[in-house]
């Protein structure tokens, strides 16, 4: 096996102890492994694994469900602690761009020192793209407690224009 360093791998049945046996082979060849099928809890080590992989402090996760409809797609992405001036979209054809950043509130003063950090501070991004391109003028964004909504009409599909041959 090559050498795997500084390289990520997605491994699926990760329940298995096949899956497990494949990543556990990965890491000790310095790869960064992300499991599928795979309880919460190791899901969080992995992030974590990837983050410290790539040199980054505090990485956040935008997560999120998409669903459909005939005429549009709605996106919900949990952005906790994020305030809504920080929270950027952008819609170009059928792919869409969620950024947010968290910020430190304030640092340790002088007189104090922290015994335990879990809160994750930074900018987050995350990219998709859908199956059918977006009406970008129609597009409408909320976000409330937390979670952003986004709702992405479809743009309606071309009709064909039959072309006579002269």
């Amino acid at each position: 096996m090559k050498r795997l360093e500084g390289r990520a791998a997605v491994i699926t049945g990760g329940a298995s102890g096949i899956g497990r046996a494949t990543a556990a082979r990965f890491l000790a060849e310095g790869a960064a492994v992300a499991l599928a099928d795979i309880d919460a809890a190791a899901l969080e080590r992995t992030h974590a694994g990837f983050a410290e992989a790539s040199g980054a402090d505090n990485v956040r996760a935008i997560r999120m469900d998409v669903t459909e409809n005939d005429r549009e797609y709605v996106v919900r992405a949990e952005m906790p602690g994020v305030k809504k001036e920080d929270i950027h979209v952008a819609v170009d054809g059928a792919q869409v761009t969620l950024e947010a950043e968290v910020k430190q509130e304030r640092e340790a003063g002088k007189d104090e020192r922290v015994l335990h950090v879990e809160r994750s501070y930074g900018k987050a991004t995350r990219s998709f793209t859908l199956p059918q391109e977006i009406d970008e003028a129609k597009v409408e964004a909320k976000y409330r407690d937390g979670v952003l909504e986004l709702t992405l009409p479809k743009k309606a599909a071309a009709a064909r224009k039959q072309i006579t041959v002269q």
